[in-house]
């Protein structure tokens, strides 16, 4: 269960990083680096699938059903 737990902290880090950078041009450089990072290690359709199917997240953000990437990873790992 600690997958969905994982792709939790990458959103939270996201809005922490734009917090801390003031300006949208200096933090879209940083993303950059880190989405190409989470792209090879990280964006998994089992971290999606886990992350949707995690009653203490999927309670707390009534929106995620509407959430394209993780509805589309749900689907990616039901289906292989």
């Amino acid at each position: 269960m600690t997958m969905g737990y994982t792709y939790e902290a990458m959103d939270k880090e996201d809005k922490t990083i734009m917090k801390y950078f003031e300006n949208a041009s200096r933090y879209m450089d940083v993303f950059q680096i880190i989405d190409k990072r989470c792209d090879v290690q990280l964006h998994h359709p089992l971290h999606a699938a886990n992350h949707f199917l995690n009653l203490e997240f999927f309670y707390d953000n009534p929106r995620m059903a509407f959430d394209g990437e993780v509805i589309r990873g749900l689907y990616v790992a039901i289906n292989n």
